[in-house]
């Protein structure tokens, strides 16, 4: 089943089954989705604001230029998700736990992501400016040529993680696990020549 073009306002969601809807450029204000449980939907240039998607289950979703406002997803989990060019604006996304996906080109400026999962997640070219990272799990996933300018990565494990094109000067990664290729990387940002 498609909707377009549609405000979809007020609704109680919650504890819902939804499987393969598609919405294209629909408004949701104030709908309530709260342990409810989406499969194979596709939600395209739609704007969610006040969305509450409290420990909601979403598998093989797909947010494609989607703009979350003041969203609250605690307790969300994201199974194999694609989020391509979504942005989150002053919401709450943590301990939201994401397995696996693409949310590459993302926008994630300024938010509180400290303890959150996204291990395996794919995040290129996201825009992580000033998000706080701290304690995150961001191991294996594919963080290249991220906009990381002023993240807060202390105590995030990075291992397997994919650096590639990140200005490694610009962060501070104090307590941050890398492992050993990473840390060649991070020496010669400084400087240093990595000889075996």
């Amino acid at each position: 089943m498609t909707f377009t073009d549609e405000r979809i306002a007020y609704q109680d969601w919650a504890l819902e089954e939804r499987t393969k809807e598609r919405y294209e450029n629909c408004e949701f204000v104030e709908v309530d989705a709260t342990e409810a449980v989406f499969t194979s939907c596709v939600f395209e240039r739609c704007e969610f604001t006040g969305l509450r998607l409290n420990s909601a289950t979403l598998t093989r979703c797909a947010f494609l230029g989607c703009t979350f406002r003041r969203c609250v997803l605690f307790g969300a989990v994201f199974d194999d998700c694609k989020l391509t060019g979504t942005s989150f604006v002053e919401s709450e996304l943590r301990p939201a736990r994401i397995a696996g996906g693409d949310w590459s080109y993302v926008s994630l400026r300024k938010q509180n992501l400290s303890k959150a999962k996204f291990r395996g997640l794919r995040l290129r070219e996201a825009d992580l400016t000033e998000a706080d990272l701290s304690g995150a799990d961001l191991r294996d996933a594919d963080l290249s040529y991220a906009r990381a300018h002023n993240v807060k990565l202390r105590g995030a494990d990075l291992r397997g993680a994919d650096l590639t094109g990140i200005a490694l000067r610009d962060l501070d990664i104090t307590g941050t696990r890398i492992d050993l290729a990473q840390a060649a990387l991070v020496a010669m940002a400084y400087g240093a020549r990595v000889e075996a």
